[in-house]
């Protein structure tokens, strides 16, 4: 969806996610898991990632845990490079507050790095 939205119009996205690195669910899944599903099925419209895979080229294979995560890494590099895309790994929204600052448009989104207290945002 980011991906996707990213690179059809100028919009600025901020990514907060829990975990330090992109791809879900897959950074906590064990080492052997593999899709169930072959790799040509799977992934961001623009970025095949049966063709990302370095391992086999085959139209059935069924990409290892490692080539989903590097995949997914090179799609946020690719979405940081154009400038409207900002990752916050290993962090967790906690809110919006207006700031009276004139250098921004009112509005502050609030993070806090996984292991901060609560007031250190």
């Amino acid at each position: 969806f980011s991906f996707t939205t990213n690179n059809n119009n100028n919009n600025t996205i901020i990514m907060i996610d829990k975990n330090t690195n992109p791809g879900g669910h897959w950074n906590h899944a064990y080492d052997f898991i593999r899709l169930h599903q072959p790799a040509c099925y799977y992934g961001v419209a623009s970025e095949k990632l049966e063709n990302f895979s370095s391992s086999s080229k085959k139209k059935s294979h069924l990409s290892s845990k490692q080539e989903i995560l590097d995949y997914y890494q090179m799609i946020m590099d690719k979405m940081i490079r154009t400038g409207r895309v900002q990752h916050y790994g290993n962090c967790t929204y906690i809110g919006r507050r207006e700031e009276e600052d004139n250098d921004n448009d009112g509005d502050m989104v609030i993070i806090r790095k996984e292991g901060e207290k609560k007031g250190e945002e």
